[in-house]
């Protein structure tokens, strides 16, 4: 296990716990042990996350931010492979009807609202995909957002 994060006493601080002598990483990932010992791993704590930069970015805040401009109906977060970032910060947005906005107006409304790393780096304006049960449907858009950019 390392010792921290490189030049970020705040976050070793916070992901590297000390607990009766025995130093842990704290990673997120949220399971359940069964009846009979055996894990069961669900996947990341606090929804989807996408890496960026070096950075953890949760998606649903993202979405939240964005969705509270008055000209958007809807937002899905998602990343996509990034030879820079790693992945890319990725928004489908969907107008209220009759609206218009341009990206710069969608950037600079969440540069306002939200540190630089969490900002989109594409912005796509299309209907979000959701689930029969009205979860956005990530697998989705991803594959919407593959056809509609190259990647």
């Amino acid at each position: 296990m390392g010792l921290g994060y490189w030049k970020s006493p705040s976050k070793t601080e916070k992901d590297f716990v000390t607990i009766n002598g025995e130093r842990y990483l704290v990673v997120g990932d949220e399971g359940f042990v069964d009846e009979y010992g055996r894990f069961h791993l669900l996947g990341r704590g606090g929804g989807y996350v996408i890496n960026t930069g070096g950075e953890k970015v949760y998606s649903e805040e993202v979405e939240e931010i964005i969705k509270s401009h008055p000209k958007i109906k809807d937002a899905a977060v998602i990343g996509i492979p990034d030879e820079r970032w790693g992945e890319a910060v990725t928004a489908i947005i969907e107008l209220k009807s009759g609206e218009k906005a341009t990206e710069d107006e969608i950037k600079e409304y969440c540069r306002e609202r939200m540190a630089s790393y969490k900002i989109p780096k594409n912005i796509i304006l299309h209907s979000v995909l959701r689930t029969d049960v009205g979860k956005i449907n990530r697998r989705g858009m991803a594959d919407l957002v593959s056809e509609l950019i190259s990647i």
